[in-house]
């Protein structure tokens, strides 16, 4: 099986075929990435996967879902899906689960929690419309990741949906 691991900026899209020596190559690969100001191009980068994976592969795209990107990334993942099986691993922010779990005892944090909860349910809406799409969905802290992705990966695998 080919595995290829591509991350994409604006304007810089990375394509690293990963062989043997796989985390060293994985690591060599992300360690210089730098986060920017500009939205990623979601579009441009299903399009470039698309013409360069043909054969059948699950996409995993690691990001922080939120709703100002959820049409454009449902209309490219909608695209991908027709091939490919994607994995959307979103990551939560710790800040959120403290917030709706703690007592709110003056106006301010009234505020501070109805503006998590509408923000949370803005979020569940966008995860429910890319499962319509077919593909699976991970929300984590960012420090449950690896954990999350390697059982998803081995449950996807035993499953035999790629």
């Amino acid at each position: 099986m080919e595995r290829f691991f591509w991350t994409f900026l604006p304007a810089v899209f990375r394509n690293r075929r990963l062989t043997t020596g796989f985390l060293a190559t994985l690591i060599d690969t992300v360690y210089d990435l730098q986060p920017g100001l500009q939205p990623a191009d979601y579009a441009q980068a299903a399009a470039l996967l698309l013409t360069r994976q043909r054969k059948r592969a699950l996409v995993v795209l690691l990001t922080n879902l939120r709703d100002e990107d959820s049409e454009e990334l449902q209309a490219a993942l909608h695209g991908l899906s027709r091939r490919h099986l994607f994995l959307l691993a979103s990551l939560r922010e710790r800040i959120l689960g403290e917030i709706v779990r703690q007592p709110v005892q003056d106006f301010r944090q009234a505020r501070l929690y109805a503006a998590t909860c509408h923000y949370l349910a803005a979020r569940r809406r966008c995860q429910e419309n890319f499962r319509r799409l077919g593909g699976l969905l991970l929300e984590v802290e960012p420090q449950e990741l690896p954990a999350a992705l390697v059982n998803r990966y081995l449950e996807i695998k035993r499953g035999g949906r790629l």
